[in-house]
């Protein structure tokens, strides 16, 4: 217990007390670093193109800069240009490393929680191991408190950031591949029980939405993407990395499902980031939709020299039980790594969902204490 406790002590007084109500945002910048270089946060169109050079120097790949510039281009319903930061040596007047801060919200077993995800962390090789990130995380601990936010996710370097208290929590990526090879044609004389096709957003958005709203109603944890989030995704231009492309599946005249797709990161292959079909339609579930889904991605996946589709869902997805039907082989997924930025809190948030376990569960009536 003397530990514990010296731990959250620590924790506490990690974030200077004066920063606390500051109404300046990000809180205690610009800092003076050693040597001449100064933390500060994103403020111009000139700092953003500096940021997305570096970014895409660093990754020797001019997609990260597009995406930089993309989040960063007053599109983003959330970002805003002090969300992300930078370090610049002043004597040369460069920047040297970035990193930045995506505002969310996700819902937990359907109660909203305010989400930070720790985006574009780069730095100059020849600036690197005197402690710039850890100088900018520092700051992000107080962004994030200013934002309210319970939670920090981040995919990056593994195990890299347990040293700033993330750990792997939830999965991503894709958990099945599938050879295009292992998805039957359909029998001579056969027609598609349903018509797949680009969406329209102007016209399908309203519906691909309300799809979107009951299947993640289902998962315990779940990303809410609104009206603006959606048109923001759907407008990503060229360049960026692997853009999702949504497809909406009709039958008898009417939408009853969508899918994303994308080029997997991990390779040529073609791998589904979302899917679900309704409830409202013979094909409800049904393994023939689904198999209608597959001879669709195959054919795309074949006009892309892929020869492979894969499957970046939940392992209980109707889509990856058909997939492992058809032979799919499983994959071990990647996860996020997420942190907790106040447990007392998180918990207190989440006490309802808890509770309805609770009532529903062995324990229901005990009376006791409980140690976490």
């Amino acid at each position: 217990p003397g530990q514990v406790h010296k731990h959250l002590e620590i924790r506490l007084m990690s974030v200077p007390r004066e920063t606390k109500g500051q109404t300046a945002y990000p809180p205690g910048v610009p800092v003076n670093l050693d040597d001449a270089l100064v933390l500060r946060a994103v403020r111009t169109s000139e700092d953003v193109e500096r940021v997305a050079s570096l970014n895409a120097f660093v990754y020797q790949d001019s997609a990260v800069g597009e995406l930089t510039r993309w989040r960063l281009s007053g599109r983003h319903p959330t970002v805003t240009l002090p969300d992300f930061l930078l370090v610049e040596d002043t004597n040369k007047g460069e920047f040297v490393s970035t990193l930045g801060l995506v505002p969310k919200t996700w819902t937990y077993d359907g109660i909203p929680l305010q989400v930070g995800q720790v985006e574009s962390v780069s730095t100059h090789p020849d600036y690197r191991g005197r402690g710039l990130i850890t100088a900018q995380m520092n700051v992000i601990e107080r962004m994030l408190d200013a934002r309210g936010c319970t939670l920090s996710c981040i995919e990056g370097i593994p195990y890299f950031y347990r040293q700033f208290g993330y750990e792997y929590a939830i999965p991503v990526g894709s958990c099945a591949n599938l050879t295009l090879d292992h998805i039957p044609a359909l029998a001579e004389g056969q027609q598609e029980p349903l018509t797949i096709r680009r969406i329209d957003v102007a016209q399908d958005l309203p519906i691909v939405m309300a799809l979107y709203n009951a299947h993640t109603a289902e998962l315990c944890i779940a990303p809410v993407r609104d009206e603006a989030l959606w048109r923001y995704q759907q407008s990503t231009p060229p360049g960026t990395p692997e853009p999702s492309e949504t497809y909406v599946i009709e039958h008898d005249g009417g939408i009853i499902g969508y899918f994303r797709v994308r080029k997997s990161m991990w390779g040529p292959l073609l791998e589904f980031s979302e899917a679900t079909i309704g409830p409202e339609g013979q094909a409800w579930g049904s393994r023939h939709a689904w198999m209608a889904v597959l001879r669709f991605a195959r054919e795309l996946a074949a006009r892309r020299e892929f020869p492979r589709v894969c499957f970046g869902l939940p392992k209980t997805h109707p889509l990856v039980n058909v997939a492992h039907n058809l032979g799919a082989e499983s994959e071990r997924q990647y996860a996020s790594q997420i942190r907790v930025t106040d447990h007392a809190h998180f918990l207190r948030r989440i006490a309802p969902a808890l509770e309805r376990r609770l009532a529903h569960s062995l324990l229901a009536g005990y009376s006791g204490t409980l140690d976490i």
